[in-house]
């Protein structure tokens, strides 16, 4: 698949580097570098290291490309189980492989919208999914399945619907 997305040409280094940023330029950078550059200084993200995270991001896309490649026959066997689409096979591939491969779940407490404190960074951005708890939300698992997917060519975006965040 080819992507709709210019490639990102602006490597914020630091939180300070991102109040520098025109508007524009926002989505010239990695939307995974953004997020994890946020949870600077947070509660949860003490010991973030942003290159880490991101070195895993890359190993994680690596591996989901092999996987799509290996199962591509697959698909086209049985294309009527996915409306003959290969966009939504390749996201059930990649969130497939993200769940059974990787471990990546929701967090469980955080189900209940009364039970969120909002006192640990892991809980909503991208450093909780790629840390050892690999749980996430869903202010975090869409960034996680929207950087994958464009580091993979997809043209995926961020939709925000009220009290509710998602990747298509």
């Amino acid at each position: 698949m080819r992507t709709l997305h210019k490639p990102y040409n602006i490597t914020p280094r630091h939180f300070n580097d991102l109040l520098d940023l025109q508007p524009d330029d926002i989505g010239r950078c990695d939307p995974a570098r953004l997020n994890l550059l946020c949870a600077t200084g947070l509660p949860g993200a003490e010991d973030l290291d942003v290159d880490a995270c991101l070195e895993r991001l890359d190993a994680w896309s690596a591996w989901i490309a092999q996987q799509t490649a290996a199962e591509r026959s697959y698909f086209d066997g049985h294309a009527t189980e996915y409306n003959h689409s290969e966009p939504y096979w390749r996201i059930i591939v990649l969130t497939t492989v993200l769940q059974l491969h990787f471990g990546v779940q929701y967090e469980p407490r955080l189900l209940d919208w009364n039970r969120w404190d909002w006192k640990d960074s892991r809980d909503v951005l991208l450093h909780g999914v790629l840390g050892s708890r690999r749980t996430g939300s869903c202010p975090s698992l869409p960034v996680l399945i929207i950087a994958i997917g464009r580091r993979l060519g997809y043209p995926m975006f961020q939709v925000h619907a009220p009290c509710h965040v998602f990747s298509r």
